[in-house]
């Protein structure tokens, strides 16, 4: 069974910024399918920021065309608006997203 900790280690191992410069983090999965983070912020006011989660394809899973409609993403799931809370509770209800998301399908962090 994943853990909320397991997640916020891996994620803070794999820190990036999107084309926007909006914060996103990776999650890599033993089967090759990865889980991803983003702090959705460009453009919105900061009570409307919220995390998108979404469970990525593998390579393998992508080259055999099972998610070419989706362009790899299989499930995409968010946060509620950022509202009172701060940053690290928004990114608590995002982890526990992603670790809801990876015990649905079986998944366990690389």
């Amino acid at each position: 069974m994943n853990t909320k900790e397991a997640f916020r280690a891996a994620m803070a191992e794999n820190e990036t910024d999107t084309a926007l410069g909006e914060p996103q983090w990776w999650v890599y999965l033993k089967s090759g399918r990865s889980i991803e983070v983003t702090l959705e912020s460009a453009g919105l006011p900061k009570k409307r920021r919220y995390c998108s989660v979404r469970l990525h394809a593998s390579d393998d899973e992508f080259d055999r065309d099972e998610y070419h409609d989706t362009v790899g993403v299989i499930t995409t799931q968010c946060t509620a608006d950022i509202g009172n809370r701060t940053t690290e509770e928004l990114l608590d209800e995002a982890t526990g997203i992603a670790v809801a998301i990876a015990d649905a399908e079986h998944e366990t962090i690389a």
